[in-house]
C-alpha cells in the first residue's frame, strides 16, 4: 500500500494519557551523544533513507523533499563544526566556533582554520564544493528555509522561482559534499588522534 493512501487506523486510547512519555527508556542507545560526526552520518543517513524511498515509490515525495533537504544540509553543518573544532586541535590560536548556522561562514571559518594548521585547500575539488555551499547558503542561510514555509515577518521562506528539486540529484551531490568532508574529517583525525 503506498503511503498516500495509509489509512489512520487510531489506536484504542488515541489521546496522549497518564504515563505517556516520549522519550522513554529503554530503547535504542543513544549512541556517541558527543560525536560530531556520529550525528553527521545519522542525519545523511536518514535523508538517504527518506530519498530512496521517494526515488523507489514516488509516495509524498512533493512534501518529503523539505525534511531531506533540511536532513542533508544539517548533515553538512555538523561536519563542518567538527572540522572546525578539529583543526582548532593543531592550532595555538584556535579558530571561533561561532554559533551560525550558515553554511557559507562556517565554510569560511573551516578553511581558515585548515590553511592555518597547513593543509592546503586550493585544488579543484574545493572550488567545486563551495560552489555547492554558496548555493546551499544561498537558498537557505540561517536552517530556517525547509524546515518553516515562512519567515517570523511572514515573508516566504524559499524563492518562489524555486519549483522543483531534483531529488536523485540532490542525493548524488550531497553524497560528493559529504565524502569531501570526510576525507578531509580523516585526515585530521589522522594528525590529531594519531
Amino acid at each position: 500500500m503506498s503511503d498516500d493512501k495509509a489509512e489512520f487506523v487510531p489506536e484504542e486510547d488515541p489521546l496522549p494519557k497518564s504515563g505517556d512519555l516520549p522519550l522513554k527508556e529503554p530503547g535504542f542507545r543513544l549512541y556517541a551523544p558527543t560525536d560530531w560526526s556520529a550525528r553527521a552520518w545519522a542525519f545523511k543517513r536518514a535523508a538517504d533513507i527518506l530519498a530512496s524511498h521517494v526515488l523507489a515509490t514516488y509516495a509524498a515525495g512533493d512534501l518529503l523533499i523539505y525534511p531531506i533537504v533540511f536532513l542533508y544540509r544539517h548533515q553538512l553543518e555538523l561536519s563542518l563544526k567538527e572540522i572546525i573544532l578539529r583543526a582548532n586541535q593543531l592550532l595555538d590560536e584556535p579558530v571561533q566556533l561561532r554559533a551560525v548556522h550558515s553554511l557559507r561562514e562556517l565554510w569560511d571559518d573551516g578553511r581558515t582554520a585548515l590553511e592555518c594548521a597547513g593543509f592546503s585547500v586550493e585544488i579543484a575539488e574545493t572550488e567545486h564544493f563551495e560552489a555547492c555551499i554558496e548555493q546551499l547558503d544561498r537558498l537557505d542561510p540561517q536552517s530556517m528555509s525547509f524546515r518553516y514555509p515562512v519567515t517570523k515577518t511572514g515573508a516566504p521562506t524559499l524563492p518562489p522561482s524555486l519549483q522543483s528539486i531534483d531529488l536523485q540529484n540532490l542525493q548524488t551531490v550531497m553524497d560528493r559534499m559529504g565524502f569531501f568532508l570526510d576525507i578531509t574529517r580523516e585526515v585530521l583525525v589522522q594528525r590529531t588522534d594519531g
